[in-house]
């Protein structure tokens, strides 16, 4: 008490005195660091960015800042102008941009099971024909054709379900836990699909789609964790850095589809193209461990991870959450509820479509017999077209960005891909017996992919990054961590709408 009352009888001198010593206030200040730290006043300023408040600050901030520290707390509002303006300490560099390479792995291997099962559609179709139909038949089983959905339902269900786990976690363990044993999780279970590939199973498809879905179920619980883990520590970094990892898992489809078209070009069967997609997953989410073992030593991730790291420039946040500086999940969902709904709204319509009503669309010139309106086509026309569209939409949104204060554009815009559910169900998707086709050309199918693709890769990437953005820095990862939730949510409801659109057609 006697020092509290020392050093404020010094703050009140220093601030009435127009000509103080700056070199006496500064000295002052480094008196005042046993006592924050004593009382943990974070509403102020974090213990450990106080020597560069001390050395890079102005002297008049410096009197401001000595001053608040002695006000009551609720008179400290009225100083949060002035302490906002102190600079942030510049944080360590990250060294070849390593970080921000395994963030881009990030996003490739947290949606890579996604995209290898949803363009093996081949090997699927191989695997559940009808065994008993002589010749060659060009109609879908019913297994063919629901599995799609199945797989998307399998997928989202308990994607969303570790996703909200991950969130109540987040703060519980550390992220080398709930990151690193999750991508040893989906390797194992990716191996384990591979060894079914040239496994016999006409006799038992029922049993092998029980089993498929049941690895699909135990993969999707590891990449909830993967994908809320990677996103909730983008979030800790610098914007760019959820760039990069949204911009992974764009790129992740496309090194899917390539993969596809390759083998197609090399005339390989079904089986052995399954089995090539899931040895490249194995091997790519090992890599991924790898660069990430060696993330969690960098000073980088060190420094942006601490729970300590608050920024001065959060003080009017820090003000609107609760004392110890820790908000709860509401508090942050209020913070960027536009942001979060926009998430949700965006991955329902885009899931509703895709895959599940683009791979039942065949090229209007099937009985042409050309290879490019058959084999090709959809692997062209549909994943290549979307995933090459949905990464260029990320990278326009990286140079013409939704500023964050356009939250209520953002749900319109949102709300407005809802018409590409109607207008890809008129297109040439077999088979059907409600709607008509009226979309006969398959330039218009091409196009609607490009607007659709395009529209969902420019408006994904402002939604997470402002909602992940909406909270103080140490808040940070837990708001990264609930967008991945919303965006699960999203995958969820679309996957689930998904079996309806089939049904309509």
């Amino acid at each position: 008490r006697e020092q509290r009352h020392s050093c404020a009888q010094e703050a009140r001198t220093a601030r009435g005195s127009s000509g103080c010593n700056c070199a006496a206030v500064r000295s002052l200040c480094i008196a005042l660091f046993p006592l924050l730290s004593h009382l943990q006043c974070r509403e102020l300023v974090t213990f450990e960015h106080l020597p560069h408040l001390v050395h890079h600050a102005s002297c008049q901030s410096i009197r401001d800042f000595i001053h608040a520290f002695f006000m009551e707390p609720e008179q400290r509002a009225a100083a949060s102008t002035n302490v906002a303006k102190m600079p942030a300490p510049p944080g360590p560099k990250d060294p070849y941009h390593f970080v921000n390479f395994t963030m881009f792995l990030f996003g490739i291997g947290s949606l890579l099971p996604w995209n290898f099962f949803i363009t093996a559609d081949d090997y699927w179709r191989y695997k559940f024909r009808n065994v008993n139909a002589s010749g060659e038949v060009h109609t879908k089983s019913d297994m063919q054709a629901a599995f799609t959905s199945y797989l998307a339902i399998a997928s989202k269900a308990p994607y969303i379900l570790s996703l909200v786990l991950n969130t109540y976690l987040s703060h519980r363990i550390r992220p080398a836990v709930r990151i690193g044993w999750p991508l040893l999780g989906c390797t194992l279970f990716f191996v384990a699909t591979a060894s079914l590939v040239k496994v016999d199973t006409d006799q038992y498809q029922t049993a092998f789609m029980a089993a498929t879905l049941v690895i699909v179920v135990l993969i999707n619980i590891f990449c909830g964790f993967l994908q809320g883990g990677g996103t909730g520590l983008a979030g800790c970094f610098p914007e760019k850095y959820m760039a990069s990892n949204l911009n992974g898992q764009a790129m992740g489809g496309v090194f899917a589809t390539v993969a596809q078209i390759f083998c197609l070009l090399g005339d390989a069967s079904p089986t052995t193209s399954a089995l090539l997609y899931f040895l490249l997953a194995v091997v790519t989410l090992i890599f991924t461990q790898i660069c990430f073992a060696i993330l969690v030593k960098t000073e980088f991730y060190r420094h942006y991870t601490s729970t300590q790291a608050v920024s001065y420039k959060d003080f009017d946040k820090l003000q609107m959450e609760n004392a110890v500086g820790k908000a709860s999940p509401w508090q942050l969902f209020k913070g960027g509820w536009m942001y979060f709904v926009s998430i949700i709204l965006i991955f329902w319509v885009t899931l509703s479509i895709f895959p599940a009503i683009m791979v039942l669309v065949v090229s209007t010139r099937a009985d042409s017999g050309a290879a490019l309106a058959n084999k090709f086509f959809l692997p062209v026309a549909g994943f290549l077209v979307f995933n090459v569209g949905d990464l260029v939409g990320r990278i326009i949104s990286s140079y013409l960005p939704l500023p964050a204060t356009w939250g209520k554009t953002m749900l319109a815009l949102c709300l407005g891909r809802a018409v590409f559910i109607p207008l890809f169900l008129f297109c040439n998707a077999y088979p059907r017996y409600n709607l008509p086709v009226l979309f006969e050309s398959d330039t218009a199918f091409v196009v609607l992919m490009v607007l659709f693709s395009v529209s969902n890769g420019y408006l994904v990437t402002p939604a997470l990054t402002h909602a992940s953005k909406s909270t103080s820095t140490e808040n940070q990862e837990m708001a990264g961590s609930m967008a991945a939730v919303f965006l699960g949510l999203g995958l969820l409801l679309g996957s689930l709408s998904s079996y309806g659109t089939v049904k309509l057609l």
